[in-house]
């Protein structure tokens, strides 16, 4: 078999990984390190949990120890076009060897497990695994990990003493395993706080959720940090970026909307804390904020015509976009093209999305999560101030709403939803 053969029978098992379900809990994850020499134990880690922005907040802490020189780790989920996304060692994708070589040590790791009465691993505890043993392999000197699903039981929380813990905005998602408040979710997400070990708190928080964060913090003698809004100017936010002034220095993220500052900040606040440890300069800061972002986050992916990819998938991130439309795109006509999972709070998000559109078009994701075309459709008619067509095709969805817009019916283009699926559309626009 060639590399590649072997890369994608590697994808292969680990995607099959996800019959096992999502489940909570660290005895598995604890054994699966365990057996492969807790790499974890050996790691200097900085944990980030939230709804909204780990992404980007992660991207920018670890651009900025990167550019301070150090080698840095990165650890995120979802893969937007491919799963190599997950694991980046200084901005760089594991290679595709290293994912084989990752299963093969791995999986027998697994079978043994289950014939000394474990439960089989997750997808996501595999994943972990193989990540922190490859940073360790590699070297870093630094590692920046964003959970998976809350912070208490997640796999990611493995970690005794990270050097500082983020905390980034809390919002409802996943409440069958969070908690049907935000309190609720707050306090699971609050799990990464660590005894004696700083925590950065995203500035803008709903609810209780603040309270929640200070009461794990007293109660584990972390010291907290809250950005300081009062020393936050913004300059600009369009779809080239946004530009803010900060405690006096100036910074410029390639990331648009007010949400990405914010995140930006509490970066900030964390590579602050950071700088105890770390040789982290004024410049090197300034270039973890204007590192390359991740894609789909109110992504431009071409001018002429104009189409922005956007991975809005819950109420919080919906209200975000809707936001930068009615800032970026005002006085615009929009042909929208939205996939949704059924696992998300869906009847939330696709109104408000819906009703800035010309023509809203409705389609399914290539996944066995996704909401079915026909039900996103149902719940953005009575919203919509446009036409509402239901094409199940993500391609074929695509190409209505490009035509669209050559046809002058609209003036841009704007796919959101589900991350999975805005893969999908990046690969049908690169053709």
């Amino acid at each position: 078999m060639t590399l590649e053969q072997r890369y994608t029978a590697a994808t292969e098992y680990i995607r099959n990984l996800l019959s096992f379900g999502s489940k909570p809990g660290l005895e598995r994850i604890a054994q699966l390190l365990e057996r492969c020499g807790s790499p974890q134990k050996k790691l200097s880690a900085i944990h980030v949990a939230g709804t909204n922005g780990k992404g980007s907040t992660c991207r920018i802490i670890a651009g900025a120890l990167t550019a301070a020189g150090y080698k840095t780790g990165l650890y995120i989920s979802p893969a937007v076009e491919e799963f190599s996304e997950r694991i980046q060692i200084d901005g760089e994708y594991i290679s595709h060897e290293a994912v084989v070589k990752g299963v093969e040590r791995f999986k027998p790791i697994c079978e043994e497990m289950v014939r000394d009465g474990f439960d089989h691993p997750t997808e996501f505890e595999v994943i972990t695994a193989m990540a922190l043993e490859y940073f360790l392999e590699s070297g870093c000197d630094a590692v920046v990990l964003e959970t998976g699903l809350g912070g208490r039981f997640d796999a990611t929380n493995v970690f005794e003493s990270p050097k500082v813990s983020v905390i980034t905005s809390v919002s409802s998602d996943h409440t069958a395993y969070l908690g049907d408040t935000v309190e609720k979710i707050a306090f699971e997400k609050a799990g990464i706080i660590k005894k004696g070990r700083p925590t950065v708190c995203y500035p803008v928080q709903p609810g209780g959720v603040k309270g929640v964060i200070a009461d794990a913090a007293a109660e584990r003698g972390s010291e907290l940090v809250f950005p300081e809004l009062s020393e936050l100017e913004i300059v600009s936010c369009e779809l080239s970026g946004s530009r803010f002034v900060y405690r006096g220095e100036e910074y410029f993220t390639p990331l648009a909307g007010e949400h990405f500052v914010l995140n930006a900040i509490t970066a900030i606040e964390a590579l602050g804390l950071l700088s105890r440890e770390y040789d982290l300069t004024k410049e090197a800061v300034a270039a973890g904020v204007a590192a390359r972002p991740f894609t789909a986050r109110f992504e431009k992916l071409s001018d002429e015509p104009l189409v922005i990819i956007d991975g809005a998938h819950n109420p919080d991130a919906a209200a975000a976009l809707c936001r930068n439309i009615d800032r970026m795109l005002g006085g615009r006509r929009l042909a929208v093209v939205m996939g949704m999972f059924k696992d998300k709070d869906y009847s939330l998000c696709i109104p408000s999305v819906a009703q800035r559109s010309e023509l809203f078009i409705a389609t399914k994701p290539d996944s066995p999560r996704a909401l079915e075309a026909e039900q996103v459709a149902l719940v953005a008619a009575p919203a919509a101030k446009g036409r509402v067509e239901t094409e199940p095709s993500p391609e074929r969805a695509l190409e209505r709403a490009l035509c669209a817009v050559k046809k002058g019916e609209a003036d841009a283009l704007l796919c959101c939803g589900s991350f999975s699926f805005l893969g999908q559309i990046k690969r049908l626009m690169s053709r």
